[in-house]
């Protein structure tokens, strides 16, 4: 199991690092999400790699007296050590239990994230285009998952949602970024002490949102009309797990990466390196 572990997470690690620095402030996000996803595959996948090794045997010497001495009998009196029971901490079964603990933990959040995207009584089923979309009296900043977009009842009836943000969501729901993240939710229900995951999770919902973004840039919509009607929506202290929305991730980088375009020649150098 250890070497499972420290393979896969070097493996990870590397190949995060390699996207870090050569693609994530690059325009080719469809590239970039196959990229992140394809690493965990990939890191999940190399420690059964198996290499053919050769096992060389060591011929034992036996054991020549030299000296030509007799070993002396000890006193049986003497060598008889009388040993008090000492109290011993299995270390391993420590270590399981706090990992089935944490499995717990993760598949308790897991289930109670999924079971917020339910539609509740008083919820208010619409549609928008080939989607639901769920009305909620309580506040809620526009989100998405697999086949429904969530939004405020009373910002919907107030005219308050802008066309473009519903188009985001869309997007998301276009490009099936649910199963990305649902993906990624259940490696960390079993790897949860692994940190890389929450860093790989964190770049998949960041381009995630630059891919929703360059969907709705290419309707024809002004990148800084666009911008202003992010930050109009943008509320800090909300985040839905399992959503995709526009609280997360930071607005600046965003912003950055809207009017970021890579050129093929650069695709190709970063793609050689």
């Amino acid at each position: 199991m250890e070497h499972f572990l420290i393979n896969s997470s070097v493996c990870l690690f590397v190949l995060w690092l390699c996207y870090k620095l050569l693609l994530e402030n690059s325009s080719w996000h469809e590239l970039k999400r196959w990229y992140l996803l394809g690493a965990l595959i990939l890191s999940l996948s190399i420690p059964f790699i198996v290499v053919e090794t050769v096992i060389v045997p060591i011929q034992e010497m036996p054991f020549v007296n030299v000296y030509g001495n007799n070993f002396t009998t000890v006193n049986p009196a003497v060598q008889k050590v009388t040993q008090e029971p000492e109290f011993t901490v299995n270390w391993f079964y420590v270590g399981l239990a706090i990992y089935l603990i944490g499995v717990v933990v993760m598949l308790w959040r897991f289930g109670r994230n999924l079971y917020a995207f339910r539609i509740g009584r008083e919820d208010i089923i619409r549609f928008y285009k080939n989607y639901q979309l769920v009305l909620r009296n309580q506040f809620t900043i526009p989100h998405s998952f697999i086949k429904r977009i969530f939004v405020s009842k009373e910002d919907y009836e107030t005219n308050q949602i802008p066309e473009v943000i519903l188009e985001h969501e869309k997007a998301h729901l276009d490009q099936k970024h649910s199963f990305d993240i649902l993906f990624i939710e259940l490696l960390l229900i079993v790897f949860w002490f692994n940190p890389l995951l929450y860093i790989i999770k964190y770049s998949i919902k960041l381009n995630h949102e630059f891919l929703a973004d360059q969907a709705v840039l290419n309707q024809g919509i002004s990148t800084s009309v666009y911008q202003k009607l992010i930050l109009k929506q943008a509320t800090t202290g909300y985040q839905k797990t399992l959503a995709n929305t526009f609280t997360f991730p930071i607005i600046k980088k965003r912003f950055q990466i809207m009017k970021t375009n890579s050129s093929k020649t650069s695709l190709l150098l970063r793609s050689l390196v």
